[in-house]
């Protein structure tokens, strides 16, 4: 089961800093041999259900026609998308390829926050 994750701009923003500084410390311990794959592997397991969520959440800010989407059924402002984000968090850790997929997750989630609405711009005056 998916977590329910906010759609609060700022929370989603919060959490992708946390997530990414978390993965990237499995990165550093698995490249300096303290954590083995099987452990990183157990880890990005236990992490695969609040990732997904967290890209749910950012996709929703991701606009209409945008090419990282695709709509699968919109019904008003209801949409159900799907993205390769998606598949990428989904995908199975693999030891040979672990790092650079770990990175990918990074940057796809960085790259997810930057279709969050400016916190300035949120400011009412």
């Amino acid at each position: 089961m998916i977590p329910q994750q906010s759609s609060d701009p700022a929370a989603l923003r919060k959490q992708v800093e946390s997530l990414t500084a978390d993965l990237a410390r499995l990165v550093e311990s698995f490249k300096n041999g303290s954590l083995k794959f099987q452990e990183l592997n157990a880890a990005f397991v236990e992490r695969r259900p609040r990732l997904e969520a967290l890209v749910n959440g950012l996709l929703s800010y991701v606009p209409k026609g945008d090419s990282r989407i695709d709509t699968l059924f919109q019904s008003g402002n209801l949409r159900y998308l799907y993205s390769d984000d998606l598949g990428i968090v989904g995908a199975p850790l693999l030891e040979k390829t672990a790092i650079t997929h770990l990175r990918l997750v990074m940057d796809r989630l960085n790259q997810l926050a930057g279709y969050l609405p400016n916190p300035s711009s949120q400011q009412q005056p």
